[in-house]
């Protein structure tokens, strides 16, 4: 069965000035991440702004992402929705497409049991006939308690987890849970603040928006580790944290579509109602985003030079 490892990206999606998919930055953006050596790619993400895509669009988007791939790496896309209704036809589309795994995270607006939501995840993968990566975000959705994670990660439908809670104490938890019970499910980072010390502590890789920007960082991050060159993957770690504190600075993910743009990937308008006060400090910050983009670029290409 097909297993998540390596840094892999949340995909971020370009939209036209009509709020259509703009198709042709989509394969631009799939070429370059696997040019640049990511290992998978996560389409209809939280960072793509699945929130606000139809289902058509989600559709549609899995199609451009598969068929621009064309086999080089796994895609696993993203099938959250409100309902398991709407999950289940987005997890079909993925399956008649040839992916191996889909992701979802709980569903979001309407509250669910602790059972409600272990059924919601089963019910995809079996009635879709897929397996399933959870997702835990809860920035934006109900948590996934440690609990109903590890009791999900058992199933074998259930691939594992990408955690974006942030918790390294839950990381450590279900990482151990996985080992000392000798499951095949996998813990994929969704943070990439700490994802050196995800992999020494046991993660197989991550999903992480920032894989699909700076995929020269996040790699070099995962190459270290695993050569056992902690200090330097502490150092490239560290190089990212500005980065992160600016973007985050913003509605997200308005700070990390800009530095998108900076590395010639038009993201098109902002979804978002904007006031005047965010207006004014996006443009007070955008500069800073601008330059600390290409000051890891930059560094990215130093480390292609002496490490490659």
């Amino acid at each position: 069965m097909f297993k998540p490892h390596g840094v892999c990206s949340a995909m971020y999606t370009p939209m036209n000035a009509d709020y259509t998919i703009n198709e042709a930055v989509v394969r631009k953006m799939v070429d370059f991440q696997i040019e640049k050596g990511l290992d998978g790619i996560f389409p209809v993400s939280t960072a793509g702004e699945f929130i606000h895509l139809s289902l058509d669009q989600c559709e549609q988007l899995m199609t451009i992402v598969v068929n621009q791939v064309n086999g080089r790496v796994p895609v696993v896309p993203g099938v959250t929705a409100s309902c398991a209704h709407h999950a289940i036809r987005l997890a079909k589309k993925a399956r008649s497409l040839g992916c191996q795994a889909v992701v979802s995270c709980t569903p979001f607006f309407f509250t669910q049991t602790e059972d409600e939501t272990i059924k919601y995840f089963l019910d995809i993968a079996e009635t879709a006939d897929i397996p399933i990566i959870i997702y835990n975000i809860p920035m934006f959705t109900k948590p996934l308690s440690l609990a109903v994670t590890t009791k999900l990660i058992e199933h074998p439908m259930v691939l594992g987890i990408k955690d974006s809670s942030g918790s390294m104490v839950d990381m450590m938890h279900i990482i151990d849970h996985i080992r000392t019970n000798n499951l095949g499910s996998v813990y994929m980072s969704g943070r990439e603040d700490f994802f050196d010390s995800a992999l020494i502590h046991g993660a197989s890789g991550c999903y992480t928006s920032c894989a699909g920007i700076f995929p020269e960082i996040m790699t070099a991050i995962y190459d270290s580790v695993k050569n056992n060159e902690f200090h330097k993957a502490q150092q490239i770690q560290c190089s990212l944290l500005p980065l992160l504190r600016m973007c985050f600075s913003l509605p997200f993910p308005i700070g990390f579509k800009i530095a998108l743009e900076t590395r010639g990937f038009e993201m098109g308008p902002y979804w978002s109602s904007l006031d005047e006060v965010t207006i004014n400090k996006i443009s007070s910050i955008k500069s800073l985003i601008e330059l600390e983009t290409k000051k890891l670029v930059a560094f990215g290409e130093t480390l292609k030079k002496h490490y490659s």
